[in-house]
């Protein structure tokens, strides 16, 4: 499974840190985290790391966080699947997502809340269910 996240920063230490513990205890070879903004790491990655800029070559599932990075993936000609992962955006433009959460090939909900939260305000049943990125990479839909 080549799976591949996309955050704003990297210097969001704890979405870094839960992704980076998910990818450490299923002992992932062939994860990737991709970023918009460098920052500081203090945390040991055993994945590859790359700036938004080289996802152009990335093949596989990708997974963002943001609806700008969901615009961002989609504008970009290449094999991988996208799902977006709804409820870790601090400050969601709600029309904006609306604009786009149906260009992604999935919907990953962050917990229960954020799935009921999703169902209201879209009418649109979610993919999978996954608090902080935990199990993710047990999700059917990524298999």
């Amino acid at each position: 499974m080549n799976i591949g996240f996309y955050l704003d920063s990297i210097a969001n230490e704890e979405e870094l840190k839960t992704i980076a513990t998910e990818i450490s205890k299923h002992n992932l070879r062939d994860a990737n985290i991709f970023y918009n903004e460098i920052g500081k790491i203090n945390i040991p990655l055993t994945c590859g790391l790359f700036h938004c800029a080289d996802m152009w070559s990335f093949e596989g599932t990708l997974i963002v966080s943001s609806v700008k990075n969901l615009v961002k993936a989609n504008n970009i000609v290449n094999k991988f699947k996208i799902f977006y992962y709804y409820g870790l955006e601090k400050e969601l433009n709600v029309l904006e997502m609306l604009g786009c959460y149906e260009d992604a090939d999935g919907i990953i909900c962050n917990g229960q809340d954020k799935q009921k939260e999703f169902k209201r305000l879209t009418n649109t049943n979610v993919d999978a269910v996954s608090k902080n990125y935990d199990g993710i990479f047990n999700l059917r839909c990524l298999q």
